[in-house]
């Protein structure tokens, strides 16, 4: 299984990356800044970066939002065909402790998945999916304490169930964070998986996970601009 992650911004990597590389883009999109200290302030990633993904993606591109996020892109971006998606799911969060999984918990009992170019119907008799959030229960314990360093770590069980849906073997996380969707990646299947992250400490939780399961392993570095890394700002 390989895996490669990059500590770049996002959008100046997918722009290096060629047509079609991979099955599938996966993702929670970085909306809010700071919840805990500016619960008013979103900062969404230029639209560009959806552009490119569609451009690398050999199928869907799939990301997810809090409801209140989903509103604000689609007030924001609605007018752009190509920002609307062409389907959207439900996750609804298995447990109410979510907050343990991060430092802040930002969102409701559900969030939802949005997906461009969904391609074949899919193989499941619902819209609703129901994860829990948070990195694999039985990895180790250090990767616990990483995890729980990220305000939004995401769910390694609902990318699990995500890439199985789609049968992806190739899977891109433009915002990667700590790569626990990654991790659920690699649980469904992907033989390869490729991460990127602005900010250091994140790209550095991915990577050690990485280093233990993946071969082959490499982690690239570049002068991204730190300013722009979620929850640092």
């Amino acid at each position: 299984m390989k895996a490669t992650l990059f500590r770049d911004d996002a959008i100046r990597r997918l722009k290096e990356f060629p047509d079609g590389m991979v099955d599938m883009v996966l993702t929670d999109v970085p909306v809010a800044i700071d919840v805990r200290e500016r619960p008013s302030v979103y900062h969404f990633p230029s639209i560009e970066w959806v552009r490119e993904a569609l451009r690398v993606s050999r199928g869907p591109v799939v990301y997810t939002m809090g409801p209140d996020s989903f509103l604000r892109w689609i007030q924001r971006w609605g007018h752009v065909p190509s920002m609307v998606p062409d389907q959207v799911m439900v996750w609804l969060i298995e447990r109410p402790e979510r907050f343990t999984t991060g430092q802040r918990s930002m969102g409701a009992d559900f969030n939802l998945v949005c997906v461009h170019r969904p391609g074949r119907k899919l193989a499941m008799s619902s819209d609703v999916i129901l994860a829990a959030p948070g990195y694999h229960p039985t990895a180790w314990k250090w990767r616990h304490l990483d995890v729980a360093a990220h305000p939004a770590p995401g769910s390694f069980e609902l990318a699990t169930k995500l890439v199985q849906i789609w049968g992806a073997r190739s899977v891109l996380d433009p915002f990667c964070g700590a790569g626990v969707t990654l991790e659920g990646a690699r649980f469904a299947g992907a033989d390869e998986v490729y991460g990127v992250e602005i900010d250091a400490d994140y790209i550095a939780s991915a990577a050690r996970y990485f280093e233990q399961v993946a071969d082959p392993f490499s982690c690239l570095e570049s002068d991204a601009d730190m300013s722009l890394a979620v929850g640092r700002a």
